[in-house]
């Protein structure tokens, strides 16, 4: 019985890598991965066998798994990333200019939004009209909203923010290292930072209207 959950948990793992590996072709990292459909197919009736095949030993290793997910997280947060921390700095080009974009530039004066997409990303295309009200509503109240272009070129950028009629911001993260920074595996991310530079927001969503008012409101009564 050892040799056979050694053998499973050898497999399980091999299996989940090669599924990975299909998931995640060199390069594309930020693009919606392609599996051909025979091939995932293959991998996830292999998963499900061993699964059935081995029950309690697959849920030992999940309960394993958390655990240890958890741990990974506890001792690798990084406390320029997460909310209640003081955000890490950055500088990007802005598309519409030369102008450069510093985030520390607004430390004591600003809040921040920072929004990243990608203009393949549906539920990117989606927040625009959100993130344009966001920006009418606040921007004459103090709010800074940015949105950072997660490796793009810069024409197809520029012809869809156009063609979106974009309000705000919009930086160009072209080799992709602010996003890295960032921890950013998924689009959209929100990042809502106050005026003092510390994150009170991080999500996929948007940050709620309270959220907004209220560090608009805290930054006017310094």
């Amino acid at each position: 019985m050892k040799y056979k959950n050694i053998f499973f948990i050898f497999t399980f793992s091999a299996t989940i890598r090669q599924l990975a590996e299909l998931a995640d072709p060199p390069k594309q990292q930020w693009r919606a991965p392609f599996i051909p459909l025979e091939k995932c197919k293959n991998v996830i009736n292999n998963i499900i066998k061993y699964i059935n095949n081995n029950m309690y030993c697959f849920a030992k290793i999940v309960i394993a798994m958390y655990f240890l997910t958890g741990l990974t997280c506890l001792f690798s947060a990084d406390s320029g990333i997460d909310v209640g921390n003081k955000s890490i700095d950055f500088s990007l080009n802005e598309i519409s200019s030369t102008t450069t974009f510093k985030l520390s530039k607004y430390n004591g004066k600003n809040p921040v939004l920072i929004n990243f997409f990608a203009t393949w990303c549906p539920y990117c295309v989606q927040e625009i009209p959100e993130l344009n009200k966001v920006y009418t509503e606040y921007n004459k109240k103090g709010l800074i909203v940015a949105a950072v272009n997660v490796q793009e070129k810069n024409e197809k950028v520029a012809s869809f923010i156009k063609k979106k009629k974009v309000l705000y911001k919009i930086l160009l993260d072209s080799n992709g290292e602010v996003s890295k920074k960032f921890k950013v595996f998924g689009l959209p991310t929100n990042i809502l930072i106050n005026s003092k530079g510390v994150i009170v927001f991080r999500g996929n969503n948007m940050p709620s209207k309270e959220d907004i008012e209220k560090i608009l409101s805290s930054k006017k009564k310094k």
